[in-house]
């Protein structure tokens, strides 16, 4: 289940548990279990709160008709009725109890067990002088438990109750003593009538309720199905939309390397791809760009390899050059291994971008006639050439050190040298 779902679920469980307002909600909170998570979870659990709020109900009528007793008994300073409707507050209290705690099935069953007892009670010990005419219709107050205690009771119990108060019909008709009205009847063969009647009306409101409370029930689970198929398929949807901006987002990140992979296979190694925490290839992206970071580097080192290198010739021209008697301006080198060289080498003047590595030199003086100002090597010494040049009569700023051959031959001044 998605996060959206769930917080759709807990606002639906809020909702539940905020529909308990005013008198009743107030009666139901104190009678009837909580609404939560826990109680309203499933299809069950819904209907086993539908029947704790319906004996909660019931629970308070019963409580008006105890309310009401106490105070007729009261009235009539009956001492042994208030003391009997005391008992019987005190059980209602009890039933209360087991009702809010939960034990919803015990409670009912109680409850039902209690009207029909108080409806026995009553029949068997109304007094003898009761005629037929008045004790038979008291047998069909045997339907009102049975009736409304199938509202809350669950249905496997509707018939033992039916039973019981067959049983006890039977039995108070046949083997408990009346009076001569009703002793007249029993010696005739109508007394099966007087018990076939609230026998079949009782089985038939039996029937009927257990056929009926099979029915509500079975809708109330179809109700509750098809409210969390509904509930379902919102999260379908739901998470199929999630989906779909996930595969969006996916081809939009699957893009975006792509266009990267082109840049850096054009030679363009600064671009990188961009890395979110929360991206499904942030891992591919960031170990892209530690490889093109490389890359750069690599690329960066080979410039000045490339630099340092194209330098380097060009000093060995310049040393060349000299090493002939020709005079012209150091070369201008980018990389610092050139300009060192040209450094070292003692060149007079360096170009504009190399001055600040040019030597301070005392003796320092521009070639004669060059348009370009440049510096003598620092040394004083007469140096000699190797190529059967001049040896007497030069400047020691105009010769290069002597360097001897390796042979003693004759060497051409177009042979090629050996330092």
């Amino acid at each position: 289940m998605s996060k959206r779902s769930a917080q759709v679920e807990m606002k639906s469980v809020t909702q539940l548990m905020d529909a308990r307002s005013g008198f009743w909600g107030w009666w139901l909170n104190l009678a009837a279990p909580p609404r939560n998570e826990q109680t309203m979870a499933g299809p069950l659990l819904r209907e086993k709160m539908r029947k704790a709020e319906l004996t909660a109900y019931f629970l308070f009528v019963v409580a008006c008709f105890v309310v009401f007793d106490l105070i007729l008994a009261l009235v009539s300073s009956h001492f042994m009725s208030v003391i009997f409707v005391l008992i019987f507050a005190l059980f209602l209290g009890l039933l209360t109890f087991l009702n809010r705690a939960g034990r919803t099935q015990v409670s009912a069953i109680l409850l039902v067990s209690a009207m029909l007892l108080s409806i026995i009670f009553v029949i068997a010990f109304t007094p003898s002088t009761t005629s037929a005419i008045d004790l038979f219709p008291t047998y069909d107050f045997f339907v009102y438990p049975i009736a409304l205690g199938s509202l809350f009771i669950p249905r496997k119990f509707i018939f033992p109750f039916t039973i019981v108060a067959i049983a006890f019909i039977v039995f108070n008709l046949l083997f408990q003593h009346h009076g001569a009205d009703i002793e007249r009847v029993k010696g005739t063969s109508g007394v099966a009538i007087w018990l076939i009647r609230p026998a079949a009306v009782l089985l038939v409101i039996a029937i009927v309720n257990w056929l009926g409370m099979r029915s509500i029930e079975k809708a109330i689970l179809r109700a509750d199905r098809a409210e969390e198929l509904v509930t379902a398929q919102n999260q379908v949807t739901i998470q199929a939309r999630e989906i779909s901006q996930q595969k969006e987002q996916l081809e939009s990140e699957i893009t975006q390397i792509l266009l990267v992979h082109r840049e850096a296979a054009n030679g363009n190694y600064a671009v990188r791809a961009p890395v979110r925490a929360n991206d499904a290839i942030w891992q591919i992206g960031r170990s892209l760009n530690n490889l093109l970071a490389r890359y750069e580097q690599f690329a960066h080192d080979q410039r000045e390899l490339s630099a340092q290198q194209e330098d380097i010739e060009k000093v060995a021209i310049y040393i060349e050059n000299i090493r002939r008697g020709q005079r012209i301006a150091p070369p201008l080198c980018h990389s610092l291994a050139g300009k060192r060289m040209l450094t070292a080498l003692g060149a007079t003047v360096l170009p504009a971008e190399q001055r600040p590595f040019s030597p301070s030199s005392p003796d320092q003086r521009p070639f004669p006639g060059s348009s370009v100002e440049q510096q003598p090597f620092p040394t004083s010494t007469r140096y000699q050439w190797n190529d059967g040049g001049p040896q007497q009569g030069r400047p020691a700023s105009d010769r290069l050190p002597h360097v001897r051959p390796h042979n003693t031959g004759n060497i051409s001044p177009n042979q090629e040298r050996t330092y």
